[in-house]
């Protein structure tokens, strides 16, 4: 699954906002999301006037669903979520620095069957240990995003989705944070269960997520990449070509 995350790339603004949901609905990825954060999070002076209305991001929601695409929210708050019950939401995402907000989590696990990714950009190996071990009968519900909080390509660390797939048994998917694109591509040959990337749109305003945001003027080539790219990893049995004449 190709995930298109707004974040707050939206800049507060609705016509922004709703021209990222058509120009998903319009393309070949699956699913967008957006972050549906506690009122608190928009008083800080940094983030004041970034906030859309639930009543707006609900009407999202519907136009994404009549587009055929899946629906996301990425929430750190427990009052956020009865807004989107009983509205076709697909998936919830848990940012990285909520891994350990266990009644977060309880909250999402008693009041929707529907899947939880869990990013783990701000947690060590023990602190996702904790996590899933307290989860495990629910485990089936519950999916991690391998990302790292930086632009760096040193720290991606692409090899940590296979060791969580192997560790933890569940599925992992890969979350994009670097300022080279073609870490995008690197990605798809540790098979992540999912690609979460963040959209832009490319006409030099200054976005939360912008080093590592993709602009909706490349989002066909690089979706293109992205759907073509893993047939080229096929299924490791080596077999002779038939003919080479």
């Amino acid at each position: 699954m190709l995930v298109a995350e707004v974040g707050l790339n939206h800049l507060g603004n609705e016509d922004i906002a709703m021209k990222y949901v058509n120009r998903i609905v319009n393309s070949t990825i699956d699913a967008i999301t957006f972050q549906v954060l506690d009122d608190s999070f928009f008083h800080q002076k940094k983030y004041r006037g970034y906030q859309l209305t639930n009543e707006f991001l609900l009407e999202t929601l519907l136009q994404t669903k009549r587009g055929k695409k899946q629906y996301g929210i990425a929430i750190d708050s427990t009052l956020v979520i009865p807004i989107f019950t009983g509205h076709d939401l697909d998936f919830f995402k848990v940012l990285s620095k909520d891994l350990n907000n266990y009644s977060l989590i309880d909250s999402l696990l008693s009041q929707s069957d529907k899947p939880i990714y869990l990013s783990t950009g701000m947690s060590n190996i023990d602190e996702i240990d904790n996590c899933l071990t307290r989860y495990k009968s629910e485990i089936n519900q519950v999916r991690l995003i391998q990302t790292q909080l930086s632009n760096d390509i040193t720290e991606v660390n692409l090899k940590a989705i296979p060791y969580l797939k192997d560790r933890f048994k569940i599925p992992v998917a890969f979350g994009f944070h670097c300022s080279n694109i073609n870490v995008l591509y690197s990605a798809v040959a540790l098979e992540p269960e999912s690609i979460f990337f963040y959209i832009k749109r490319g006409n030099g305003e200054t976005y939360f997520d912008d080093m590592h945001a993709i602009p909706l003027e490349q989002l066909s080539e690089v979706t293109n990449n992205l759907r073509e790219l893993p047939l080229a990893i096929g299924d490791g049995i080596k077999v002779p070509m038939e003919d080479w004449a």
